[in-house]
């Protein structure tokens, strides 16, 4: 009888242990959940709409940042900035004229296809 409630008491503590990593994990994962679901975060912590979000993000390249030259064609993208820039309001992207002109520009991460959103 005594055996039969330890071995209880042990298996509801294995239970409650196994809840509470779970929940630790999902509080680690949620920033990478939330920044794939197609909403970004503005200043006053408000979710706002990725556009292009059907876009791929194409990452600037260290040899697409180092061209020595761009040509003149107007296939406009547009650049969205680093972390390094501090953003007062969305979007935090500039359109160019191409994809090699945004990625010349140091301040950008990722370009998508368009002209960036009003």
């Amino acid at each position: 009888m005594v055996e039969s409630k330890v071995n209880s008491l042990l298996i509801s503590g294995i239970i409650m242990i196994s809840l509470l990593v779970l929940v630790a994990i999902g509080l680690l994962l949620w920033p990478m959940i939330r920044a794939s679901n197609g909403y970004n975060s503005d200043n006053n912590g408000k979710n706002i709409p990725i556009p292009n979000q059907t876009e791929i993000k194409n990452f600037c390249s260290e040899q697409s940042r180092t061209a020595n030259f761009c040509t003149e064609q107007y296939d406009p993208v547009c650049g969205w900035f680093n972390q390094s820039i501090q953003c007062i309001k969305y979007p935090c992207a500039q359109t160019y004229s191409s994809n090699c002109f945004a990625c010349m520009d140091e301040e950008v991460d990722y370009w998508t296809k368009g002209e960036c959103p009003a």
